[in-house]
């Protein structure tokens, strides 16, 4: 029975090496189609697809010559992995080991040279285990010491749980060596496939170990049963155990993404999105994050993820090395991916509801005018006629100012031309003072910056004011600055009110997505000439 068990455990854990290693493989292809992944170095996936070999080969054969000349590809692998000088000596005693091997098989003479070449295979493979560990890396001594004894142990004794353990050493070495470097991406998938692969060998192993001989295929069926519930709870707390000690998350994927829509949800404006946004994924990840709204990637960063809106990249979301210095591995990666395209989900809606608004008309401005074009069919049809142009103009502008996020002056101006106009057909007489400077005719500006100052003026100012009725709109610039000034003798703001409402909240964070704090909004009144003057400051 204990043959047969051990026999079961060597095929569970060879199957387990050469499945994991290829599906290392195929990740580390995966994540070469990310480019703003780190890209791990080449020789992985060689080390990937050796290590899936050697367990292919252990499947295969229990043949102890044809497997010592197999395990002669570990030093030169392991050589290269360190980065020391004389891997190619290295390849030529391995390949001299391999060779012997072959020819003793081939010849029949294995037992009188079986004992030489283990001692030298031996030799070679601890030298090269030293040259792959990291200087100082206590984990890894150990590990190089505990390995060579397993080695000659299982040589001398021929013990067949001490062979299974050195013909397993490849899993242990991957292990040790990626927790002393940390510089393995896949380490946590593979740490936690290991600790999945080990507890269900275990279990499997004790339950056949502990079954009543003799029982009927469906009795042990049915007593296996209870391990099909058992086994996932066991596996996701062991993943959590992992997660918290071993990597040291600061709290599993659900609650994080969950603690992130949390506070996607809480902003107002793109620019609390981003501040949101950067301060949770600190919380999550245990370092210093930023949003960076740029077409190229942040460099120096300790990882990185495109934030996509609308189908396109519009910025990326950046972690700062950890003050532990501790690596970010695949399903941090996979999580900063995630959280980044919710991010790019809410960017691209706020900013759909912003374009939203700048489509629309103020539905009393519109509703107002019909009333007036429809009272001056019959009385006076040409300003109705006049009117319903202008109209079309607004709405025409309305139109294209929704398909981009920029405009320029001349076509802000043109609107508020036309607006003056419609409001002269509704109120009479309304003073007008335009001034735009023919060279800032094609200074850009974000779409509805002026519409929205203009529209509060009409709404809150020339509607309320005793005739005359005025407003002024200009742009100037003055030095590095270009600055709108849209004033109007309505009655103003109360004494100590604050200006409020849709349109100047959206204005806010127009001025804070395109020029962050390089632009300004204030609102002023000039007592002398009994104006309320809005002012905007942008850059040139």
């Amino acid at each position: 029975m204990t043959l047969e068990v051990h026999a079961a455990a060597g095929r569970i854990i060879f199957a387990f090496g050469a499945l994991s290693f290829l599906g290392l493989i195929l990740l580390w292809v995966r994540q070469r189609k990310l480019p703003h992944w780190p890209w791990p170095p080449a020789f992985y996936p060689l080390l990937f697809a050796c290590l899936s070999g050697w367990f292919v080969l252990n499947l295969a054969t229990s043949d102890f010559l044809v497997l010592l000349a197999g395990a002669c590809l570990f030093p030169p692998l392991l050589h290269r992995l360190g980065g020391r000088p004389g891997l190619w000596v290295n390849i030529m005693l391995a390949g001299v080991l391999a060779l012997a091997a072959v020819w003793l098989r081939a010849t029949g003479a294995e037992p009188d040279g079986t004992g030489v070449l283990a001692g030298a295979y031996g030799v070679l493979l601890a030298f090269s285990l030293l040259a792959a560990m990291r200087p100082g890396g206590a984990a890894g001594l150990w590990f190089v010491a505990g390995a060579c004894m397993v080695v000659v142990l299982a040589l001398w004794t021929r013990n067949p749980w001490l062979t299974l353990g050195m013909r397993s050493l490849p899993l242990a070495f991957l292990f040790v060596e990626s927790y002393e470097r940390r510089r393995f991406l896949f380490l946590d998938l593979f740490v936690k496939w290991a600790a999945y692969y080990s507890i269900a060998l275990a279990i499997l192993t004790g339950a056949l170990t502990l079954a009543p001989q003799g029982l009927s295929p469906l009795t042990k069926a049915l007593l296996l049963q209870p391990l099909l519930y058992i086994v996932p709870a066991l596996l996701r707390v062991v993943g959590g155990w992992l997660d918290r000690t071993m990597l040291r998350r600061p709290m599993p994927a659900l609650r994080a993404q969950a603690l992130f829509a949390a506070r996607l949800d809480g902003s107002t404006t793109e620019a609390a999105l981003m501040e949101q946004a950067a301060a949770a994924l600190g919380e999550i990840f245990g370092t210093r994050a930023e949003i960076r709204l740029a077409e190229s990637a942040p460099a120096g960063m300790a990882g990185c993820a495109a934030i996509t809106a609308g189908g396109r990249r519009t910025g990326w979301a950046a972690l700062h090395q950890r003050p532990d210095r501790r690596p970010l591995f695949s399903e941090d990666y996979e999580l900063l991916g995630t959280l980044s395209a919710s991010l790019g989900t809410a960017i691209e809606a706020r900013r759909a509801q912003i374009r939203a608004v700048q489509a629309q008309i103020n539905p009393h401005f519109l509703f107002n005018s019909l009333n007036t074009v429809a009272s001056l069919i019959h009385d006076a049809p040409e300003l109705a006629e006049s009117t319903v142009l202008r109209l079309a103009s607004i709405f025409r502008h309305a139109l294209e100012r929704s398909r981009s996020e920029w405009t320029t002056l001349e076509a802000e101006f043109a609107f508020v031309e036309d607006a003056i106009e419609v409001e002269r057909a509704r109120f009479g007489v309304v003073e007008a003072d335009i001034d735009l400077p023919g060279e800032l005719r094609g200074f850009r500006i974000p779409s509805m910056a002026l519409h929205i100052l203009v529209e509060n003026a009409f709404k809150h100012g020339v509607s309320k004011a005793t005739p005359p009725k005025r407003i002024e709109v200009s742009a100037e610039l003055t030095g590095d600055r270009v600055r709108l000034r849209v004033a109007d003798n309505g009655p103003g703001l109360a004494a100590g009110a604050q200006p409020t409402g849709r349109g100047l909240e959206i204005l806010r964070e127009l001025l804070a997505r395109h020029y962050g704090e390089q632009a300004s909004f204030r609102l002023e009144r000039d007592e002398a000439r009994g104006l309320t003057v809005a002012v905007l400051e942008i850059p040139a």
